[in-house]
């Protein structure tokens, strides 16, 4: 049996941003509030974007995207899903069970990391660094 992760992946001016979820659905919520998030700065490139992002998701997240396409900060996103093969229930898993899973999510994003920004790229480093030295410390 395996589980699905849903890496979400953002591309912006200032990098990459980079989030794992549980469903696509979760996953797409994170984006819509992302959307919300920096919709002023939208509505700065593009004054005819409405005022207010409220809303279904799926049109938060279209406005949104389709609004800066053909400007200079043009943005896209992806939502790519992850098998993870599971060996043991959650609850029962083993150390090394869950430094594999650890370690094959940092696989999965390991080429997003040279874009993304300077803050997720460092807690990308020091969670690949306490991965390799737990398991150093399971050998």
């Amino acid at each position: 049996m395996a589980t699905t992760i849903h890496i979400l992946v953002i591309e912006h001016e200032h990098g990459i941003d980079v989030s794992a979820h549980r469903s696509n659905e979760t996953a797409y919520a994170a984006l819509a509030n992302y959307c919300r998030e920096f919709w002023q700065e939208a509505r700065d490139q593009i004054p005819e974007l409405s005022e207010d992002p409220s809303g279904v998701d799926k049109i938060v997240v279209t406005c949104y995207f389709n609004a800066l396409e053909d400007t200079a900060k043009a943005e896209h996103w992806e939502i790519r899903a992850v098998e993870l093969e599971d060996k043991a229930p959650l609850v029962e898993e083993t150390c090394d069970e869950r430094l594999d899973l650890l370690e094959k999510l940092l696989g999965a994003t390991e080429p997003y990391k040279d874009e993304m920004t300077p803050t997720a790229r460092h807690i990308w480093q020091e969670i690949a660094a306490r991965t390799a030295d737990l398991r150093e410390g399971t050998e």
